[in-house]
């Protein structure tokens, strides 16, 4: 037999779970991880020790679209471009780094500190 109210519960507090480790995540990373300067590399990556963990963090940028900007500029695309967003209306940092430093997609592309990944073992493990 199905149980559908327990699932319900459990989506639920899955829900509360994942919001609770964003923050904690979060926390723990700025801590961690002061005066991190993405500008150059994009990405940054932090290990330490703090209360008997072993820490690594992963910091990295989150590349998007700007659609009024892209609004602006389609008219003075290429049909590459025009197709390369068609295909990604999002970017991914791969997909960015390929663009051709010529591409006038770049005006409309914006950055922003994505979330931190961490990685925490205990020592022993």
């Amino acid at each position: 037999m199905i149980d559908i109210a327990t699932w319900k519960k459990l989506q639920t507090n899955l829900k509360i779970i994942k919001s609770q480790e964003a923050e904690q995540r979060r926390d723990i990373c700025d801590a961690i991880g002061t005066n991190i300067d993405l500008s150059e590399k994009g990405r940054a990556t932090v290990k330490t020790h703090v209360q008997g963990f072993h820490l690594k963090a992963v910091y990295t940028l989150s590349y998007n679209m700007d659609k009024d900007q892209l609004a602006l500029i389609w008219h003075q695309m290429s049909e590459a471009d025009k197709a390369a967003v068609k295909m990604v209306p999002t970017l991914h940092e791969p997909t960015y780094k390929k663009l051709p430093d010529d591409s006038i997609l770049h005006q409309a592309v914006t950055t922003k500190p994505a979330m931190p990944t961490l990685e925490a073992e205990e020592p022993g493990e």
